[in-house]
């Protein structure tokens, strides 16, 4: 018998885990959040580690999997937290970004990269590598933002030299659908992150379905490859983000969870959007055979 659960306790969560209510915006240059060259409402690093690290040392995760690596927020997690990663990306700039954090080391940042008259690298019709590839474009985003490219090239290298070394695993720029996750053992965390709708009013230039229907739709998709994918040790950790009233993204998801895993539970992170029952925010926790219960990490 499948089973839904809808985490409303008063118990304080642990507020690193309010993407709402905690992401930041650039007070300055010199001050971005991961020295990525991250848009301005990225999210914090440490936020994501506190909620995947208890579920790796809880189930003994050897891996991440993302079927939407967006620009390496997991790639970046699973490289901090010594796990391997596999992850796709639609979107060609995005997958080099996040290619670069979770598999670039200093030694592919060289000296000469500092001159080079083609940093971004995107569509040139050069053949390269695609991890310089990934570095190129870092670079040239980081000297956009601190307005010289030789900053830029020291503060990635710099970046780079305190990281981990990565694990083992991949990035392709595609759709994970009718793709396989292969190399890695049981169990894995599947962490789901997909662009969310927002709404009539939503810019074209944002990536994001535009619509209710689309996302519907999407999200089919995705339990569908969930279906033949998920072990029954494994993980599936999903986010969600109400930019609209028009559904709650949060029933959905969870209820597409069900069609894959025994259970899942909604933990509400953000109640802000009180006409929602899953509110502005929150996380989909969902397992094959025994239920899984939030770590109580996330509640203190």
């Amino acid at each position: 018998m499948r089973a839904l659960t809808l985490d409303r306790t008063d118990v304080p969560l642990n507020e690193n885990l309010d993407y709402y209510e905690t992401r930041r915006a650039l007070a300055d240059p010199d001050t971005p959040v991961d020295c990525w060259g991250q848009a301005t409402d990225t999210r914090d690093l440490n936020e994501l580690m506190d909620q995947v690290r208890p579920l790796v040392t809880r189930h003994g995760v050897s891996a991440i999997i993302e079927p939407y690596a967006g620009l390496g927020s997991g790639a970046l997690t699973a490289r901090h937290l010594g796990l391997d990663y596999f992850g796709w990306e639609v979107h060609k700039k995005r997958a080099l970004i996040a290619l670069a954090k979770g598999f670039a080391r200093a030694t592919d940042v060289s000296p000469g990269l500092a001159h080079h008259d083609d940093l971004i690298a995107v569509g040139s019709s050069r053949r390269r590598h695609t991890l310089e590839n990934a570095v190129l474009l870092i670079i040239h985003l980081l000297a956009e933002r601190f307005g010289s490219t030789e900053l830029a090239v020291e503060k990635m290298c710099a970046e780079l030299n305190g990281l981990p070394p990565p694990g083992a695993g991949g990035l392709v720029n595609c759709r994970f659908q009718g793709q396989s996750v292969v190399g890695c053992s049981s169990p894995v965390l599947f962490h789901i992150c997909p662009p969310f709708p927002r709404g009539a009013n939503a810019s074209p230039s944002e990536a994001r379905p535009p619509t209710s229907m689309e996302f519907l739709k999407l999200i089919d998709d995705l339990s569908l490859w969930l279906l033949r994918e998920v072990g029954n040790e494994d993980v599936v950790l999903a986010e969600y983000f109400n930019h609209t009233a028009a559904l709650d993204v949060g029933i959905i998801m969870a209820e597409a969870l069900l069609c894959v895993c025994d259970h899942a539970t909604i933990v509400v992170t953000s109640r802000s959007l009180p006409t929602q029952p899953c509110g502005f925010s929150g996380f989909v926790l969902a397992r094959r055979g025994a239920p899984i219960e939030p770590p109580k990490e996330w509640l203190q």
